[in-house]
């Protein structure tokens, strides 16, 4: 499926991949790499993708010529939004149907994060799998999750905010590893503003909260149109951007204080 933003170049078949991880400019500004992974082996280019702002088709196929790439299949950018024949009916569903490239959401369902405004909505992102981050003696840690309860969102507003949701069960876990952290509480938007980056620019929510790690990494599983569903992995402060602090409050829920990530329709990004 053509996208509304970018020019698509397959390389190889996605089908032929378990998991897969989006690296914007990679091979350059304007140029989005998604990379594949099979199994245990190595990351692949699967797909090349060009951003219609920076490139024309003919600029982008004669970049992969250039290069070296003779894609299966290339698609130029739409320059308007994929329509996928339901009608929209307020900015939260729209959102989530561009950020799926054309996939519209078929449920609803109230959700409680202290991060959330009242009465605002939260964009899914996918079934969160995995977070990691960077804990005591900078070794790397993870928190792995049921994706049939966990999920990863964001604010559809200025800040794109992440949004992490977990079952009763996690928090429970996650009150536990809470108290087990010999360290002061302290108010998350203090951590933020410490952290800095964009989202330091942005409220917060008024809660104390213990750090956990610098978070470093997620994983999270999506169905987008044209990829269909995948695990996506991506690391936080690529290409030089500033890594939030994962926290933890004393009712269990996940915070990403500060950094300098956001969420644009192509994934996140710094």
């Amino acid at each position: 499926m053509p996208y509304p933003s970018e020019h698509a170049a397959r390389i190889e078949d996605p089908d032929d991949f378990d998991t897969f991880r989006r690296k914007n400019s990679a091979f350059g500004p304007g140029i989005d790499v998604i990379f594949g992974v099979a199994g245990n082996g190595p990351a692949v280019v699967q797909s090349i993708r060009f951003d219609r702002e920076d490139y024309t088709p003919k600029q982008a196929r004669a970049w992969l010529r250039k290069h070296g790439y003779d894609p299966l299949e290339f698609e130029p950018a739409t320059g308007r939004r994929a329509n996928p024949g339901r009608p929209r009916k307020n900015a939260a569903t729209s959102r989530y149907t561009s950020a799926h490239w054309g996939i519209a959401p078929d449920w609803t369902r109230k959700v409680e994060h202290p991060e959330i405004p009242n009465r605002r909505r939260v964009i899914q992102m996918g079934e969160l799998l995995e977070l990691e981050y960077r804990g005591a003696r900078g070794r790397l840690m993870h928190l792995s999750f049921d994706p049939q309860h966990a999920h990863l969102g964001f604010l559809p507003d200025k800040s794109e905010r992440l949004i992490i949701l977990t079952a009763p069960s996690d928090r429970r876990d996650l009150r536990a590893l809470a108290r087990e952290i010999d360290t002061a509480w302290e108010p998350l938007p203090e951590v933020a503003a410490e952290i800095g980056g964009r989202q330091a620019r942005f409220p917060s929510a008024d809660v104390a909260v213990k750090c956990i790690g610098q978070f470093t990494r997620v994983v999270y599983r999506t169905d987008k149109e044209g990829d269909g569903v995948s695990d996506y992995v991506h690391r936080m402060g690529e290409e030089g951007g500033i890594e939030p602090m994962l926290c933890v409050d004393a009712n269990g829920y996940l915070y990403a204080a500060g950094g300098s990530y956001r969420v644009p329709d192509r994934g996140i990004i710094h």
